[in-house]
């Protein structure tokens, strides 16, 4: 009887509290590594801080990267 007692302020029982608590936790870390992996990403591609040569052509850019593709798959 005692675990069926809903809280005054939520509505919810413990057992309800606790799964609404891990689906939350799980959806806000994987947002967190998503942006985490979305902002790795952009650093790759234009840092923030461009050193004294400054940013990168596109072309440079894109040659980067066929050459590290090229690597990954051969």
């Amino acid at each position: 009887m005692a675990a069926d007692m809903r809280s005054p302020v939520s509505g919810l029982t413990e057992q309800e509290a606790k799964e609404l608590h891990s689906g939350f936790m799980t959806m806000t870390i994987l947002y967190v590594a998503i942006a985490c992996v979305a902002h790795i990403l952009m650093w790759m591609w234009r840092p923030w801080f461009p050193g004294t040569p400054g940013y990168k052509s596109t072309s440079e850019l894109f040659d980067g990267l066929q050459t590290v593709v090229t690597t990954l798959l051969t």
